[in-house]
């Protein structure tokens, strides 16, 4: 697989090659980048897999609870708290954090974004009748992450919970 940071030079797309399986790639000019596939029925835990090594991301607690980020040794990576109305703020060991929030009215437009508001990583997503995809913007600052790939995975994880929460609440 081909390390995020030698990708820079083709847009970004989540997508789901199949649509009967919950497995989404991350494509950068026909090349996968990054994988994401739920492990449960309800999709609370997925595995990932980018050239950074693999990553499991769960949902753990009740009502909003709070989103897990580790490795293959289950060592923490990172920490997703949420706030309301879909935003919050993934936490590092390191302590550094970013705020997730969503940019536009509609929510298409969803963003990690430093303590001075500076966008890092940007998720646009497309709705599509049978193949949605989302985009994957990345700032010159956010280039220079060293947990970019893990943000990419964070950030596409969110969006698969909130859009499962929207249809379970129609």
């Amino acid at each position: 697989m081909k390390p995020l940071d030698q990708a820079f030079g083709q847009d970004w797309t989540w997508s789901r090659p199949r649509v009967g399986r919950r497995r989404w790639e991350l494509l950068s000019g026909g090349e996968v980048v990054a994988t994401l596939e739920a492990r449960t029925l309800l999709g609370s835990r997925m595995a990932a897999v980018t050239a950074a090594g693999e990553r499991e991301i769960r949902h753990e607690g009740w009502l909003r609870g709070r989103i897990r980020m580790s490795d293959g040794a289950g060592a923490t990576i990172a920490t997703f708290e949420p706030g309301w109305f879909g935003g919050g703020r993934i936490v590092f060991p390191n302590g550094g954090e970013l705020l997730w929030k969503r940019v536009d009215f509609w929510g298409r437009r969803w963003a990690f974004r430093d303590a001075d508001g500076h966008e890092q990583v940007v998720f646009v997503r497309k709705p599509s009748w049978f193949r949605a995809t989302t985009q994957v913007e990345v700032s010159d600052a956010g280039r220079l992450r060293p947990e970019l790939a893990d943000l990419v995975l964070a950030g596409f994880y969110l969006l698969l919970i909130m859009q499962r929460q929207a249809h379970a609440a129609h």
